[in-house]
């Protein structure tokens, strides 16, 4: 079966998926700071408050988290360069548009795309 869905749309999607894993992934971080929190200010031993913190499996899935949402970004923005070139949208346009020099859209345009 043909892919029916395009780079745009798979960009877009990527980057509603990069969102609510992050989303997620600082929810769960911000749960257990604000547990370390309490316990800090009620007098917990740091000792004892250290061991709520994050573990740095949860700092390396939020590194990881946020890389993932910066490529889905810069996906996106590749994708719906490409696009608009391809409609006939204007290099001058698209800079005015994207806040973006036009060389850094001749560079996007010119980088071949992963298909987010």
């Amino acid at each position: 079966m043909a892919d029916l869905m395009g780079p745009l749309p798979r960009a877009i999607v990527s980057l509603i998926n990069a969102n609510e894993r992050l989303r997620v992934n600082l929810e769960a971080n911000a749960v257990v700071l604000k547990q370390a929190l309490v316990l800090v200010r009620d007098g917990t031993d740091i000792s004892d408050a250290l061991y709520l913190l994050p573990a740095g499996s949860q700092r390396a899935a939020s590194d990881q988290a946020l890389d993932a949402l910066l490529r889905a970004r810069d996906g996106l923005r590749s994708a719906l360069i490409a696009a608009a070139l391809d409609a006939g949208i204007s290099v001058d346009e698209l800079v005015d548009r994207l806040e973006v020099t036009p060389e850094q859209v001749r560079s996007i345009a010119a980088t071949p795309s992963t298909d987010a």
